[in-house]
């Protein structure tokens, strides 16, 4: 899967086909940029998640950020969630989306609802940390 500027497009992993896209799925934040991160699916439920540079809400690029989580079979934007740190390292399991903030924490967000369920950050003294 990719970003092009503002729509979603779901390729075949063997052929590279085109499967679907959605238009218009980031209409409410920048265009693809250098803190976007690539989108992660989850097949089995036909959800795509991303995070996104929110500038158009006149935050700085990295300063704001949401991640934002499309449903592929209704071919619109599930929900948003914002985010006050740029973020990295998104990965989904179990209905559980994990992503990782630049201040050394990680959230678990319920992959239906989007809701945080728990975040974790790391001890003082614990630079750069491998979390696994």
């Amino acid at each position: 899967m990719r970003i092009m500027y503002n729509a979603l497009a779901l390729l075949d992993k063997r052929s590279g086909k085109l499967v679907t896209s959605l238009a218009g799925v980031d209409h409410e934040v920048s265009a693809y940029n250098r803190d976007d991160m690539p989108v992660v699916y989850d097949e089995k439920s036909q959800m795509a998640y991303a995070s996104f540079a929110d500038t158009a809400n006149g935050c700085a690029s990295g300063g704001c950020t949401q991640i934002v989580a499309f449903d592929i079979a209704a071919k619109k934007v599930k929900w948003r969630l914002p985010v006050d740190r740029s973020v990295s390292d998104i990965a989904v399991a179990d209905d559980t989306v994990f992503f990782t903030r630049n201040n050394w924490q990680l959230v678990s967000v319920n992959a239906i609802t989007g809701k945080v369920q728990w975040t974790w950050a790391a001890p003082k003294g614990m630079e750069n940390p491998y979390i696994v």
